[in-house]
Order: C-alpha cells, then sequence, then structure tokens
C-alpha cells in the first residue's frame, strides 16, 4: 500500500508528519485528512471565535497532492 503524510496546523501550531501512514490510494487519504481536520477543530474549540484548520496531503516522495482548511467561526447569539 502507498504511504502518505498529512501536514497538520491548527492556526498556532505547524505539525509535519514523519512517519506518515498507509492508505489504499490518495482518495482513501483525503478522506482521513479531512476526517483529521474535523476531529481537530472539535478537539481544540478556540479560546476565541474564529480560527482555521489546515493540511496537507503528500505522498512519499513528500510531493504536496491535496489542501484542505477547515474554517470555524463560532459566538453566543444574543
Amino acid at each position: 500500500m502507498p504511504r502518505f503524510y498529512f501536514d497538520l496546523d491548527d492556526g498556532r501550531h505547524s505539525t509535519p508528519d514523519e512517519e506518515g501512514g498507509d492508505h489504499v490510494d490518495a482518495e482513501a487519504a483525503r478522506k482521513e485528512l479531512v476526517g483529521s481536520l474535523a476531529q481537530m477543530a472539535n478537539d481544540q474549540l478556540p479560546d476565541g471565535n474564529v480560527r482555521d484548520f489546515y493540511g496537507i496531503l503528500k505522498d512519499a516522495n513528500g510531493k504536496a497532492l491535496f489542501k484542505a482548511t477547515i474554517s470555524l467561526r463560532s459566538g453566543w447569539i444574543t
């Protein structure tokens, strides 16, 4: 199985993936990357009300294949 890498950024800290993971194909890796960003947004609800979460999917050669951003905008309605 091909190995893919997810470089993640929570808007405050950038985390390059140095281990990677095996996936059936790039589409399966893309789905996991998007799910990882959604989980990151859920786990790290911002102290403020605005935050962006970024991810880049790379192949085993380090070539960027896909980029995703999840933007969280939240606030109390008064």
